[in-house]
């Protein structure tokens, strides 16, 4: 089950995201207002912001600038 977190965290660069999305159709060019969502009690990064579709690879407890980093995203 995945839900979309407040726009409060979204912008916290420092939190940990356990999940990210190695969806193909989710890996947009620019992120989607809200990419950080719920998921199996952690916080999961999906450039697309889908609601559904995941394919969750765990990143080992990386911070959301780390993942970004790693996804080739511009530093917020």
């Amino acid at each position: 089950m995945t839900r979309r977190l407040s726009a409060e965290f979204t912008c916290a660069v420092s939190g940990v995201i356990d999940y990210l999305c190695a969806c193909e159709a989710h890996h947009v060019p620019a992120d989607a207002a809200c990419p950080v969502i719920a998921f199996d009690a952690g916080r999961g990064y999906c450039p697309a912001g889908a609601a559904e579709g995941h394919d969750w690879r765990a990143t080992g407890g990386r911070t959301l600038a780390t993942v970004r980093e790693w996804m080739g995203r511009p530093a917020s």
